[in-house]
């Protein structure tokens, strides 16, 4: 593999990386909203 495309293979990880925060920031925003409690990986309603 020659540098310069392992350089991008990391680029395009790397924006694909800061897409998935993004999304999980808006959704994990709107979710506090609804005064959801977080407790650990499980959700309960309030």
């Amino acid at each position: 593999m020659r540098p310069w495309s392992l350089q991008a293979t990391f680029a395009d990880i790397e924006r694909d990386i800061e897409k998935v925060e993004n999304v999980v920031a808006f959704y994990g925003r709107k979710e506090w909203k609804r005064n959801d409690i977080f407790l650990g990986d499980c959700r309960y309603k309030s």
